[in-house]
């Protein structure tokens, strides 16, 4: 991913993470970005603001998208976790009992893994279900000393994926127009 930004930065492309976007405007020359009390002006803008991108709202795209619905994930950053190869990003999904899915992601720290426990009901008891996987499940012998680091989650909208992601000089890229998360491999 570092290669990328540093790419695109080479190729006159700047970048503003951690902007929240509050509003996106044409102008004859371009396009004007507002977000966190600034401006931001260019010739055209991407949208790399992920799967509930408010660019993508604030374009008015989701109106012709259909809403699948609403996923509710918790993720735990952990270590001492021995999965059979460490490097492997791990995703189950199973049954339709809530929550269905979790996953298991290498973190770029060695033996750093982020753990999630994800699913569709709106009432979920992620950590009920992360004692179950961890201790009772056929994936229990991956955690012979886990330490939780940290702590989130997020709530994610689905709609199906975006056909022409351009419009009045902004490009929708990655999750942004996606079905769901394509990640940064995917993404390439």
């Amino acid at each position: 991913l570092n290669g990328l930004i540093d790419e695109a930065r080479k190729n006159h492309v700047e970048i503003f993470p951690g902007v929240n976007v509050s509003g996106v405007e044409k102008t004859d020359e371009g396009v004007i970005v507002t977000g966190n009390g600034e401006s931001f002006e260019g010739t055209y803008a991407l949208a790399a603001d992920g799967l509930n991108s408010r660019m993508a709202r604030q374009l008015g795209f989701n109106k012709k998208r259909t809403f699948l619905g609403t996923l509710r994930l918790k993720g735990w950053r952990m270590r001492g976790l021995e999965l059979p190869d460490p490097r492997a990003h791990v995703h189950i999904v199973e049954g339709v009992d809530a929550p269905p899915m979790f996953c298991f992601l290498p973190m770029a720290k060695a033996d750093e893994y982020y753990v999630s426990v994800a699913g569709w009901a709106p009432s979920i008891d992620f950590d009920a279900r992360l004692n179950q996987i961890m201790k009772d499940s056929l994936f229990s012998t991956w955690f012979k000393k886990p330490e939780i680091l940290k702590v989130n989650g997020c709530i994610l909208n689905l709609f199906t994926p975006i056909i022409e992601p351009f419009k009045d000089n902004v490009l929708l890229i990655g999750d942004a127009a996606a079905f769901s998360q394509i990640s940064n491999h995917n993404a390439i």
